[in-house]
């Protein structure tokens, strides 16, 4: 960082570090690069982003982003007007610059052959051939499988993932229906 600030050529960079994936510290018995189920410690991974004007210094934001996100943030940084769009992808500056405290209600994740997860702002759902579903942000770490005692949100989070996956594979926007109230308020 003082090597960007010290030159003018630095000054004028946007500097983007990112990871891929997470990295299982041994949450739910796994160390490392063991599979890919999709738990928390997978799933979230880190970004920071050091823009040339000094904005968003030391901001942090818990907003769900998804990979498609950094595309589009650096295409409205550039002021790339005419460039083509995602489904998904949305530019994170209004969130950089807290005109935003969030840019959608849900994401959701697609694994491999038929592992899905779906969060929404208070409930994250592992769907292999089981269900695991977690109170979220409270249950950070994902120890509580509470999908027994929630069979409703259990369901509806299924069907929001299962919707998710039919927009996508039909080239529509994921976002254009409303989520159920109870997706987006925290367990009683």
């Amino acid at each position: 960082m003082e090597f960007l600030e010290a030159s003018r050529a630095g000054r004028d960079t946007l500097l983007v570090v990112a990871a891929a994936r997470g990295f299982p510290l041994g949450e739910h018995r796994r160390v490392g690069p063991c599979d890919d189920a999709l738990y928390g410690e997978l799933v979230r991974a880190p970004l920071a982003m050091r823009f040339p004007s000094g904005l968003g210094v030391a901001a942090r934001s818990q907003a769900m982003v998804e990979p498609a996100d950094l595309w589009a943030t650096i295409l409205d940084w550039f002021e790339v007007g005419d460039a083509p769009t995602t489904l998904t992808g949305r530019s994170l500056l209004p969130v950089v610059r807290g005109d935003l405290d969030a840019l959608r209600d849900r994401l959701c994740i697609m694994g491999h052959e038929a592992d899905r997860a779906g969060l929404t702002p208070f409930w994250y759902l592992r769907k292999t051939e089981a269900l695991e579903l977690f109170v979220y942000p409270d249950d950070f770490w994902q120890v509580n499988n509470v999908s027994d005692r929630c069979l409703e949100v259990a369901g509806m989070m299924e069907a929001m993932i299962s919707q998710y996956c039919q927009a996508i594979q039909s080239s529509q926007s994921p976002y254009s229906s409303p989520l159920p109230e109870r997706l987006l308020v925290g367990a009683d």
